[in-house]
């Protein structure tokens, strides 16, 4: 039961700040946008095609829960033991 809770605490952490990400987004696109955000625009555009904005979210999400995973547990670098090969 505890475990059950504790995944849905850190569900409901990841989605807090994916909502916080769409807001600074949101608050981005209500400003005028500069040269450089077109050249962004016009090249997620070329890369992702229609679903521009559906892929950047998904990918956005991922990074979120890499950061909190990161944060949290900060793993080692592979190798963590030195390879000796003769």
């Amino acid at each position: 039961m505890k475990a059950l809770l504790k995944k849905q605490e850190e569900t409901q952490v990841i989605f807090k700040d994916v909502s916080e990400l769409d807001l600074l987004r949101l608050n981005k696109l209500s400003q005028v946008p500069s040269k450089e955000d077109k050249k962004e625009e016009e090249r997620d555009k070329l890369d992702y095609g229609k679903r521009t904005m559906e892929i950047k979210s998904k990918e956005s999400l991922l990074l979120n829960i890499f950061n909190k995973f990161w944060d949290e547990n900060r793993p080692n670098f592979w190798p963590t033991i030195p390879i000796n090969i003769k």
